[in-house]
């Protein structure tokens, strides 16, 4: 090489040879560098989120004290109102949909609607389960007392706003709950998530009924390999 190279140098035009062989190493390294960037680590890949109509269908039937779970495409941020949450500032559509990215022969990639939707889901279910519980033990039932102020640690953590929210829903009355339609799901600042959904339930107090309709902002933020809800707002009743 080295001899190649002191001949191809040497005798006339050195500066044009020179010229010539400054191309030949660029042309090399650019090559070599979009080799490692298209077949290379792809770690830092983005993968938009699904049809979230699938993605809402998909968990269906996981809990049994929702009568309906089903997607809303008129749900957007835009017809909603204003969200307060912290966070929420300039929310856009997610961009890189993976919270997770599979390891293993099998195993798929843990996504971040995926994971939304299943969380507010398993939410109202705690929440109505919990607060009905907790109101039959108050009218001499069977439920446990306990059960109105415990809170499911996966879905919501002890020292958020959501937590001390929960506190107040629901009061003293059973829980039952008929429909959550899921709406818009965005990105927010930093590791913050949001999304729209409608929910009616009907609060069952001293032989009364009370239908509930509202449309809530849930802020949601992850956790290992799960998102967990950090707050929400009711932005329209």
């Amino acid at each position: 090489m080295n001899n190649f190279l002191g001949n191809f140098l040497s005798g006339d035009r050195k500066w044009l040879k020179m010229i010539i062989l400054a191309l030949i190493i660029v042309i090399i390294i650019f090559i070599a560098m979009t080799i490692i960037f298209v077949i290379g680590d792809n770690s830092g890949e983005k993968v938009p989120p699904g049809n979230t109509f699938d993605v809402v269908n998909s968990h269906f039937g996981i809990v049994s004290n929702i009568n309906s779970i089903k997607y809303d495409p008129q749900l957007t941020f835009e017809s909603a109102g204003k969200v307060d949450l912290s966070g929420a500032k300039g929310l856009k559509p997610i961009e890189n949909n993976i919270l997770k990215k599979a390891k293993g022969k099998g195993s798929k990639d843990i996504l971040f609607d995926s994971e939304i939707v299943k969380r507010v889901i398993l939410f109202d279910s705690s929440w109505a389960k919990n607060q009905t519980a907790f109101a039959q033990k108050l009218i001499g039932g069977s439920g446990d007392e306990k059960a109105g102020a415990t809170l499911d640690e996966k879905s919501v953590s002890k020292n958020s706003e959501a937590a001390d929210k929960l506190k107040k829903r629901g009061g003293k009355a059973q829980v039952a709950f008929h429909d959550l339609d899921f709406g818009a799901i965005a990105k927010g600042s930093g590791k913050n998530y949001f999304v729209l959904v409608r929910e009616k339930y009907t609060l069952a107090d001293q032989g009364k009924l009370y239908p509930k309709e509202s449309i809530v902002c849930y802020k949601l933020v992850p956790s290992g390999d799960e998102m967990i809800v950090e707050d929400y707002q009711e932005l329209k009743s």
